[in-house]
């Protein structure tokens, strides 16, 4: 069938998806069409799946009729916000500048893994005040102003930045505020970092990697540490008319064995003068009425060093 919209007339529309309102929503393409958008004349994706090829809906909408998302027919260089870029596959603001940029968009299975997604990818450098690098990723995330919002690396990526809280290396990626100033970072290894209630070891054992917009890591924007996540560290408070308080990673059994064990991380969040510990349930403490007890090195869960992304401890 032919779909009717802002960017022109396509042919071989199929699998379509409607909005309630009987506008287009998604839908897939069985023949070659072009759209022209401000960041260059992109081919979708069309036809059959393959064996790296994903099977999804080749152009999204938004309900007024923008578009939202395009998966490309093959890699094509596309013009964004810092020059241009390869892509498989973009996302889209509605006033039509780019939200997110891929530059692959392969389908991992057991025909095609992370590795041989991983030899199609080649670095990219990038230039920041807090740090120059040249690595693999796997998306550019912008804010509607152009500025980059965050970079997520492709899986076994490591940076060394600048933060305000010394030179880290850096696994899954970074985020930045709109001026320019660091946000976040994941720390590929554990690493000792002054807060408002003590040290604590900025670390995410379990960190999935899907995307870098918020790290276990974060400063303000002037530079102070806001938030941590920590798998190590346990934290007794005494409050003032709070009872006395033991907060501390959770290790539990594995969902696919229970001979193996995951931990679950702590998450500490300073904000306008309040402690917020997130673990079994969140916590609230207001940090002048408040002393914190950090007790450093507490077990993670790790049964072996068999596997690094469990423990990240050792000095690689």
């Amino acid at each position: 069938m032919n779909l009717h919209t802002k960017y022109g007339c396509f042919s071989g529309c199929i699998d379509s998806e409607y909005y309630e309102d009987g506008s287009i929503k998604n839908c897939g393409f069985a023949e070659k069409n072009e759209v022209s958008l401000k960041c260059g004349t992109l081919v979708p994706q069309y036809g059959e799946a393959e064996v790296r090829k994903k099977y999804i809906k080749s152009i999204g909408f938004y309900q007024s009729g923008v578009v939202q998302r395009i998966a490309l027919e093959k890699q094509t260089e596309v013009l964004t916000p810092i020059g241009e870029f390869p892509a498989e596959l973009l996302t889209f603001y509605e006033d039509g500048s780019i939200k997110r940029i891929f530059p692959l968009n392969g389908k991992i299975s057991g025909y095609w893994s992370e590795a041989d997604e991983g030899k199609l990818a080649f670095p990219l450098r990038f230039e920041f005040d807090f740090g120059d690098f040249l690595a693999k990723i796997i998306s550019i995330h912008f804010y509607p102003s152009g500025e980059i919002q965050s970079i997520t690396l492709f899986p076994g990526e490591v940076i060394t930045l600048r933060t305000p809280a010394g030179k880290v290396s850096v696994r899954t990626g970074f985020s930045i505020y709109e001026s320019g100033a660091l946000k976040s970072v994941e720390p590929a290894y554990p690493v000792l970092v002054p807060t408002k209630i003590g040290k604590l070891t900025a670390y995410d054992c379990g960190a999935i990697g899907i995307h870098a917009d918020d790290n276990s890591l974060k400063f303000s924007e002037a530079g102070e540490i806001t938030g941590v996540t920590t798998s190590t560290e346990k934290m007794i408070i005494q409050s003032v008319g709070i009872p006395l308080t033991s907060v501390a990673p959770i290790i539990k059994p594995g969902p696919l064995d229970e001979d193996e064990f995951i931990t679950i991380p702590v998450t500490v969040r300073l904000e306008d003068g309040t402690v917020y510990l997130t673990a079994d349930r969140e916590y609230t403490f207001p940090l002048k009425a408040s002393a914190f007890t950090v007790i450093q090195n507490q077990n993670t869960g790790c049964t072996s060093c068999s596997d690094c992304s469990l423990c990240g401890k050792c000095p690689h």
